[in-house]
């Protein structure tokens, strides 16, 4: 095993029903020159908002709630059944930050996709516009989904390691770091600790970087402070000890340090 690398996590909720999961529902949001509707199928929470009438200049606000200032992925879910492109002015605080996001077409107003953009967000209430600025005004939006990204990699040379099972090596390129580690004796029980520290509770994606170039499986038990979470994450044959793959999970993980191995 060469490292742990922990991403991607989605912000949890706040005090009040919308932004769940990070979550915003647009039909909960400010409007201005856009209606509520539900005629077409396919989206979260009640409905979805339509620009209307179809012209330039109306706008949607969100008030978005996050724990800590950073950096975050704005993820605007629409539908477009149309042929036209229907770009839009994405504002924080009362900054543009795009200029013209796409909003392309999907092909059917019951077609939802995501068009993203990133933004420096601060600890607190921050205010989420997005104004339609093509002639005919903006796509159908859905929701606007709130995600912290944090992409760390942490080495397993680096990590606490059971004395006496497993070793450091490097006699296999292709690995990050100073070297990976390696089970020996090859037998049932030796574990890899990790301590990391989590800046903001949500759900991570925990991606294990590894190789193995024999035939047999060697699935291993992951725990999170003592609590099994996948009890059997699989971590197959990648046909070389040097063909380096992810193998990966998700878990919910709080604030503060967390151990896993």
């Amino acid at each position: 095993m060469e490292a742990g690398t922990l991403v991607e996590e989605e912000k949890e909720a706040n005090s009040n029903e919308d932004g769940i999961g990070g979550i915003y529902e647009a039909e909960y949001a400010e409007l201005e020159g856009a209606i509520v509707d539900n005629k077409h199928i396919g989206f979260t929470g009640t409905g979805f908002v339509d620009y209307v009438p179809n012209r330039p200049g109306g706008w949607i606000e969100w008030t978005v709630d996050v724990p800590i200032k950073g950096i975050y992925n704005l993820d605007f879910r629409y539908a477009h059944g149309g042929t036209d492109l229907r770009p839009a002015e994405i504002k924080v605080n009362g900054e543009t930050v795009e200029s013209e996001l796409p909003f392309d077409p999907t092909e059917a107003f019951t077609e939802w996709k995501y068009t993203s953009t990133k933004a420096s967000l601060k600890a607190g209430e921050n205010k989420i516009s997005a104004t339609g600025i093509a002639p005919s005004g903006g796509a159908n939006i859905d929701h606007l989904k709130v995600l912290m990204e944090v992409d760390e990699i942490y080495e397993a040379e680096e990590a606490k390691l059971e004395e006496g099972t497993v070793i450091i090596d490097d006699k296999h390129a292709g690995f990050n770091g100073t070297g990976f580690i390696d089970f020996k004796p090859n037998q049932p029980g030796s574990w890899i600790e990790w301590t990391i520290d989590i800046p903001i509770e949500g759900e991570y994606s925990l991606d294990f970087r590894y190789a193995h170039g024999g035939t047999d499986k060697r699935p291993a038990e992951i725990k999170i402070n003592d609590e099994v979470v996948a009890p059997e994450l699989a971590f197959d044959p990648t046909g070389d000890f040097t063909a380096w793959q992810y193998t990966s999970l998700k878990a919910k993980l709080t604030v503060g340090k967390i151990e896993f191995a």
